[in-house]
């Protein structure tokens, strides 16, 4: 560990700096939760960020994966099996994945048909992940992308199309139906919707998985009420075992993205900072995707000023700026913002809230090197995980 006035000879930017305080609080309020609920268990979605594993490591977090890596990746980094769903599981993948899981939710009655009677024999505990058909975001919000209740979704059987009688293999159903949502009303709807479609069959199933994107981790967030209703919907299904699968909120408030302001770019009345990464080649699609013009990014000292403006026609006329990746890509861009003061070259930029679904999606696209991993604890830095130039040709198999 190093003091704060050797971080940048430490490793250059840009850096995911994660503040391990702040994950110690995220990781006590998720088990502050699990012991409030018996027969609850808070798995840990490796999909939020691998980035955050090793501190993870050896504190009891069991993992749910999506594949056979994140499977490996779980084993070898939380020990233990993980919980598994897979939107399709390949034959060459079973032999290797069924020694690492303990369950599995398919995605569909003919994967459950396919491997069910191999994962009864591998000792795994197999369920069905449905679609309960019942949304609780507005469609003009931009997390509406991401609602897998809509109707023809691929996730999950459709809660109306299941047969009469679920298949014996069937000992638990799988739903998600949230996204970064801070309301327990939300959820507790998504449940009374659960047991209102399915809730006939609840009694010859062992376990439900009630998915992810609570945010539970949030200053806002009503613990006392989430854990109420958790408690009272284990009530009247004592014989369940439950499980959430939150990702983002394990990682919520605790990763910071530090980077410099490499150029200034002026153009037709427009200020451009250019950055030492890529929004598109190192940002998920919650940045470059659908939702680019709806989600605005948190960075210290700057507003931002209006969806859809333009520099050179808003009022505020001093300080405002488009931030500019460093890729060759014309959508490797977002603005406009206000700065509370002048941004010059060399100055280093702190984007927040980007400690999850950022680092799961580094690519090297135009040879743009990934941020580097630091983990932070009070004013000392530890680097996890240095990226360089001379990484890339590794990284493409030549």
């Amino acid at each position: 560990m190093i003091g704060t006035d050797k971080l940048p000879q430490l490793v250059a930017t840009p850096r995911l700096v994660y503040d391990l305080d702040q994950l110690d609080k995220n990781i006590e309020r998720m088990k502050e939760i699990q012991r409030a609920v018996p027969n609850l268990t808070v798995l840990y979605a490796l999909k939020a960020s691998y980035a955050v594993l090793p501190y993870f490591a050896g504190k009891g977090i069991v993992g749910e994966v999506s594949s056979l890596a994140e499977a490996l990746l779980s084993n070898n980094q939380l020990g233990g099996k993980s919980h598994a769903f897979c939107v399709a599981i390949k034959e060459s993948d079973w032999e290797a994945l069924a020694p690492l899981i303990s369950h599995i939710s398919f995605n569909s009655l003919t994967q459950g048909e396919r491997f069910a009677a191999r994962a009864v024999k591998s000792g795994i505990s197999s369920g069905l992940r449905i679609n309960p058909r019942h949304s609780v975001t507005p469609e003009d919000d931009y997390h509406a992308d991401y609602d897998p209740t809509q109707p023809g979704c691929r996730f999950g059987a459709d809660i109306n199309e299941l047969p009469q009688q679920l298949p014996s293999w069937v000992e638990g159903l799988h739903m998600h139906a949230l996204c970064e949502n801070g309301s327990v009303d939300d959820f507790r709807a998504v449940l009374n919707a659960l047991e209102k479609g399915v809730g006939h069959h609840f009694h010859r199933l062992k376990w439900l998985n009630l998915g992810g994107g609570q945010l539970c981790t949030d200053e806002s967030f009503d613990t006392g009420a989430f854990i109420e209703t958790l408690n009272t919907f284990s009530k009247r299904h004592p014989h369940l075992s439950l499980y959430l699968e939150p990702g983002a909120a394990w990682v919520w408030n605790a990763g910071t993205l530090e980077a410099e302001a490499v150029d200034i770019v002026e153009n037709n009345g427009v200020n451009t900072i250019i950055t030492d990464f890529s929004f598109r080649a190192h940002g998920s699609d919650f940045l470059v995707g659908s939702a680019i013009k709806t989600l605005p990014l948190e960075v210290e000292g700057f507003t931002l000023v209006e969806e859809g403006a333009r520099a050179a026609s808003s009022p505020i006329k001093e300080h405002l700026y488009n931030f500019g990746g460093a890729s060759c890509a014309m959508c490797d861009t977002k603005g406009v913002y206000h700065s509370d003061r002048e941004i010059k070259p060399g100055d280093t930029l702190f984007f927040r809230q980007m400690g999850y679904y950022f680092d799961v999606t580094y690519s090297w696209f135009n040879g743009i090197v990934p941020p580097s991993t630091v983990f932070k604890r009070g004013d000392t830095y530890q680097l996890v995980t240095e990226r360089a130039a001379d990484q890339f040709i590794g990284t493409i198999g030549l």
